[in-house]
């Protein structure tokens, strides 16, 4: 069943047909009445700072969800029909290898930030504190990897074979598996 979620207000719905109502219309938000929604390939929760936009196949921005604003501080009638690689500055790699070298400097950046409170506990002589981010660690290596990975299939892929990158990411990644451990417990108990 098809899950869909409204890059304005980030509400979840499910529908059958993808169709609204008995009209060969896309289906609305329901919620906050934005137009359109997207249709999710895995059942996804977006986190709370999460930014949703809407591009046509040419990249050009077609809307804004709401939470964009606050990430990047550009409103909506800024980006209308700009290209969303120069509106945002995603620019410096080629066209195919653009988004996940953006995604795999940022899992890095995540990874640094975990190591250095990791370092901080250990300074602290916080052995629980250093244990509980060892599994936030391994967490975030495993992304970078996944994330690598992907890289070097774009790379061995080139820019006529496209279609194997997608064979690769329907076929399932390793990143993308059930954690190897447990998160740790919530701290005060159960919720």
């Amino acid at each position: 069943m098809p899950y869909f979620i409204c890059p304005n207000c980030k509400e979840r719905s499910v529908d059958i047909d993808a169709r609204e109502g008995f009209s060969q219309d896309a289906p609305a938000c329901h919620s906050c009445g934005f137009g359109f929604l997207f249709e999710l390939l895995d059942d996804y929760y977006p986190a709370p700072t999460t930014g949703f936009v809407a591009c046509d196949r040419e990249g050009r921005i077609l809307a804004l969800g709401r939470g964009v604003f606050e990430l990047s501080g550009w409103s909506e009638a800024d980006l209308l029909g700009a290209d969303v690689v120069a509106a945002f500055g995603l620019s410096g790699f080629d066209e195919a290898r653009n988004p996940v070298q953006l995604a795999l400097e940022q899992e890095k950046a995540v990874t640094e930030q975990i190591v250095n409170l990791v370092q901080a506990a250990r300074d602290e002589r916080d052995y629980v504190g250093e244990q509980f981010l060892g599994w936030f660690l391994a967490e975030q290596r495993e992304e970078v990897a996944s994330m690598g990975n992907l890289l070097a299939v774009i790379d061995r892929a080139g820019t006529d074979n496209l279609l194997l990158v997608e064979d690769y990411l329907a076929r399932g990644t390793p990143g993308a598996a059930a954690p190897s451990t447990p998160a740790p417990p919530a701290a005060g108990g159960a919720l």
